[in-house]
């Protein structure tokens, strides 16, 4: 998801139904069309606090937080395969957060997101809308203490979250970003101009 094409989307909020799920395990959120708010997130195994990596798994978040995370995660979001260096990052990345400290603070995480076409776009908000939640493919990046992206097309707001983890070890202090595993699905509460609120993991 880059670059960005026309007007960001203005909905009706008298236009736009309120809603609230839970699914198996108890997740929910909300969302807007320049935003999604989201409460707790789900996916995510039974990680732990601990922060003794290997080499392996150092490397594979070293490298995530490097360019090398966009191709990787647009290949997952896309089903694109992967080349062996990224079957093995996607390896190490899958171990190693299960290892990082959760992101414990009460106060929302935001998700900036921007599509190369419309088209995604339209199809992504209609998708969440629908469904009732917002899944990836891929990691999904959010931010602690404010929005990465001002600019953003959609901008997901998760409000409640049990499976977060701080990357605050990796990277340059006042980027403060969190990330969830592959697939971890934010159960939308409701949307306002493209924002969803209230998402939960």
């Amino acid at each position: 998801m880059a670059g960005k094409t026309g007007a960001p989307k203005v909905f009706n909020p008298a236009k736009v139904s309120t809603f609230a799920k839970k699914d198996s395990t108890g997740v929910s959120a909300g969302f807007t069309s320049n935003g999604f708010v989201a409460g707790p997130v789900l996916g995510g195994g039974d990680g732990t606090n601990g922060t003794d990596l290997t080499y392996d798994e150092e490397r594979a978040m070293r490298d995530y937080v490097s360019p090398a995370a966009y191709e990787l995660n647009d290949n997952l979001r896309n089903d694109y395969p992967l080349i062996e260096q990224q079957q093995v990052m996607v390896a190490n990345l899958d171990k190693t957060l299960n290892e990082l400290p959760f992101y414990t603070d009460e106060e929302p995480l935001n998700r900036s997101l921007t599509f190369r076409y419309p088209e995604d776009e339209d199809k992504f908000l209609e998708d969440a809308q629908r469904n009732g939640y917002i899944q990836e493919k891929s990691y999904a990046s959010a931010t602690q203490h404010g929005v990465y992206d001002p600019d953003d097309r959609v901008r997901i707001v998760i409000k409640k979250n049990h499976s977060a983890r701080d990357l605050s070890n990796f990277t340059l202090p006042g980027e403060n970003e969190v990330l969830f595993k592959r697939n971890t699905k934010l159960i939308c509460i409701r949307r306002t101009e493209n924002v969803y609120r209230g998402c939960r993991r």
